[in-house]
């Protein structure tokens, strides 16, 4: 799954899923189901044969690279996305921390440290390592969201509905 990217599409606002592709115009995609044409030019005299791939033109905000890995349900992980984990007891005995995470939904994030997994608060940790040694233990996550289209899974948003 390297350079396996997702972002919304400028013109329908659809998730595309594919080769992230920066241009001097902008945020484009090669999208994974890519039509490939051929075609044939004349220039001065001179026949040209080649391919064109068709690209998305993406909004750069939304753009999430895959961490290379899947959930329990075998959905793809991209940075952006809200990891549900079965019980934050897992959490704890997987990591040997003493956080408390609510609600058991954390934030996948791309940051210079690499992959983060996030609970909006005080709790930060390796989003790989945690992911593989959860599975390892026979624990679960899945994906439940992403920060695109599930406001309602911000932490602000959950704290407020608790309080």
């Amino acid at each position: 799954m390297d350079n396996f990217y997702r972002a919304k599409n400028k013109k329908n606002n659809e998730w595309v899923y594919g080769i992230y592709l920066p241009l001097l115009d902008g945020a484009y995609m090669i999208p994974d189901d890519a039509r490939i044409c051929e075609r044939t030019e004349t220039v001065e005299g001179e026949t040209i044969q080649g391919h064109l791939i068709e690209t998305v033109p993406v909004k750069r905000s939304t753009l999430g690279m895959c961490l290379g890995l899947e959930d329990n349900a075998g959905i793809p992980v991209f940075s952006g996305d809200y990891i549900k984990v079965k019980t934050a007891s897992v959490i704890k005995s997987v990591c040997g921390l003493d956080a408390a995470v609510q609600d058991g939904i954390l934030l996948a994030e791309e940051t210079d440290r690499g992959f983060l997994l996030f609970d909006g608060e005080t709790f930060s940790i390796n989003a790989l390592q945690f992911l593989h040694r959860l599975q390892e233990s026979g624990g679960e996550f899945t994906v439940c969201g992403n920060i695109y289209d599930n406001p309602e899974l911000t932490p602000e948003v959950r704290k407020n509905s608790i309080a």
